[in-house]
């Protein structure tokens, strides 16, 4: 297992998380959200991006783990990450 490559799979996905939670409607960093056909697409494709690098260093069954469990916690994160900065920003 190559941890370079690994690294690059897992950045993969936090893009993919990214575009995902900035093409929803009520995503909290930008004023406007990203075109939302456009955004899902570019995630999907960054997802099975970050599915094929793990793919090429690991098994299916352990690739699909790690895509689908990284994906979750991020999902998590980004809204709870955006919430935190509205609450701290200045007024």
């Amino acid at each position: 297992m190559h941890a370079g490559v690994i690294a690059l799979a897992m950045g993969i996905n936090l893009l993919s998380a990214v575009l995902f939670y900035l093409s929803a409607p009520r995503q909290l960093w930008l004023a406007q959200p990203f075109a939302a056909r456009t955004g899902r697409w570019m995630a999907s494709a960054a997802l099975a991006s970050s599915l094929a690098l793990w793919l090429t260093q690991v098994q299916v069954a352990t690739a699909l783990f790690a895509v689908l469990t990284l994906t979750m916690l991020l999902f998590s994160v980004l809204p709870c990450l955006a919430a935190w900065h509205t609450v701290r920003r200045p007024q």
